[in-house]
């Protein structure tokens, strides 16, 4: 609440942001940027409304600065990480939360036609990078072209997408040609082998199907990690883990490539335990 503190305390994140630019993509920091920060400025009593006005200007200003700069290293995982937390603000159903984060991405743009907004060498210059970016965010954008990408709505929109296969593979929506017998993940792995199975023998994927196909079973491998959830079918998730990684790699078509990418975003930054068994996978395929 002192203005010296808050001074102090900004200066200290900056210097840690620059000196360690890791933390910017770090699913736990940005955590407690938007949420726990959040959460202590309600604290502040009636009485002290200038007091709360100049915290959150400040933590508004910092914040949005911190994604921007997140965004220059590492488009991918940070638009994946903040789709992750508008996911996550949604399901906890904190809409003034959720509104403080729209109110941050607001007017934010990446792209290969607007980089003025970072300087000197960023991985977000890199068109081809920009390109990946598309992708992983749920859009369809071409490197040779310029273009900018409003993190916003492509966020909002794609959250929501998650959230729905979330609960659909929760039950809330019941997915069809599922025996009695079966599991959830042999049938994802019998799916996507299908998938790949066409592609072998030349046959047109279809693009809408593949990517539904793949979300769904992200969703399921997702849902498997959560705390206090039974694991069940061991093998059978890890062959999924493996065919998620492998297939879009293995199709090699500019379609399956972005479906990968999204994908691989989504599971990484909801679950960075796997990013390194992702990783190992990418790798092999």
């Amino acid at each position: 609440r002192d203005e010296h503190i808050r001074n102090i305390s900004v200066n200290l994140l900056i210097q840690i942001r620059d000196k360690f630019p890791q933390v910017l993509w770090s699913s736990s920091c940005l955590d407690s940027l938007l949420f726990s920060v959040h959460d202590n400025a309600r604290s502040l009593v009636v009485n002290e409304t200038a007091c709360a006005a100049a915290i959150r200007s400040l933590y508004q200003k910092v914040v949005r600065e911190w994604i921007i700069i997140s965004l220059s290293y590492a488009p991918c995982t940070s638009q994946g990480l903040l789709q992750d937390k508008l996911c996550k603000a949604n399901t906890l159903q904190r809409s003034s939360t959720t509104n403080d984060v729209v109110s941050l991405l607001t007017e934010i743009r990446i792209g290969t036609g607007k980089n003025e907004i970072w300087s000197g060498i960023k991985t977000a210059n890199i068109p081809a990078v920009m390109a990946a970016a598309a992708a992983a965010s749920g859009e369809n954008l071409k490197a040779s072209e310029a273009y900018n990408l409003e993190v916003l709505g492509t966020g909002v929109v794609n959250a929501m997408l998650k959230c729905n296969h979330a609960r659909q593979v929760a039950g809330i929506v019941r997915l069809e040609n599922i025996s009695s017998n079966d599991t959830w993940s042999s049938y994802f792995v019998r799916r996507l082998q299908q998938f790949v199975n066409t592609a072998e023998k030349g046959g047109e994927v279809d693009k809408p199907q593949f990517r539904e196909t793949c979300s769904h079973a992200t969703a399921l491998l997702l849902s498997n990690l959560q705390v206090g959830q039974h694991k069940t079918d061991i093998k059978g998730f890890s062959c999924l883990l493996r065919l998620l990684c492998w297939c879009p790699a293995y199709m090699l078509t500019p379609d399956a490539m972005e479906t990968g990418i999204y994908i691989w975003t989504w599971l990484v930054s909801a679950a960075p335990q796997l990013g390194s068994l992702v990783l190992s996978e990418l790798v092999d395929a």
